[in-house]
């Protein structure tokens, strides 16, 4: 049916992610360059679909993060937010593309906006500490923001990401004691 286009997100993230995975999996075969073809389906499916314009959106923001168009994910989460400001998976998103291209104060303004929308979201804390972390502004702040993240007893693979960056953390100032207790716990 040619204008179902909602049926457009599937075949678009079919034909986008079979090209972006197979080229980075030796083992699997080749189906040609569909990246640009996908990236046209999940277009169509945002600008004309009935149902499906907010996943399509979130879908071609991760499509262009995997290929590194900061620019263009940068634009489509700020579409998404102007139609979904409440929506916290694409502020999140949105806040990481940020930090990605090293925007941070936007980044952190981002994730702080994830604390107004929802002040009990766990994982935001997380992230905020990362962006401190890789601003290297403020490591008191992104110490804390670890630890908050930390207090919410998080799974075990994400609490032992926040050890190690407590650990990294201390090494930058040279207490190599306190880094080498974090990093024991990660």
């Amino acid at each position: 049916e040619p204008d179902f286009h909602d049926a457009k997100l599937a075949l678009g993230l079919y034909n986008y992610w079979r090209t972006a995975i197979t080229e980075q999996v030796s083992y699997l075969p080749r189906f040609g360059e569909h990246r640009e073809e996908g990236l046209r389906q999940m277009r169509e499916a945002r600008e004309q679909g009935f149902l499906c314009s907010a996943p399509a959106s979130m879908a071609l923001t991760y499509s262009y993060i995997e290929s590194k168009k900061w620019k263009e994910a940068t634009a489509e989460a700020k579409w998404a937010q102007a139609r979904f400001p409440d929506n916290i998976i694409n502020q999140m998103t949105l806040a990481r593309v940020y930090r990605r291209i090293k925007q941070f104060d936007t980044a952190l303004a981002a994730f702080e906006r994830v604390l107004e929308i929802d002040p009990d979201n766990k994982r935001v804390h997380f992230h905020i500490g990362e962006t401190w972390f890789k601003s290297r502004k403020d490591n008191g702040r992104a110490k804390a923001s670890y630890k908050r993240y930390l207090s919410t007893n998080p799974p075990d693979e994400f609490r032992a990401h926040s050890y190690y960056r407590l650990g990294l953390l201390q090494r930058r100032v040279r207490d190599y004691d306190s880094a080498i207790n974090w990093l024991k716990k990660a």
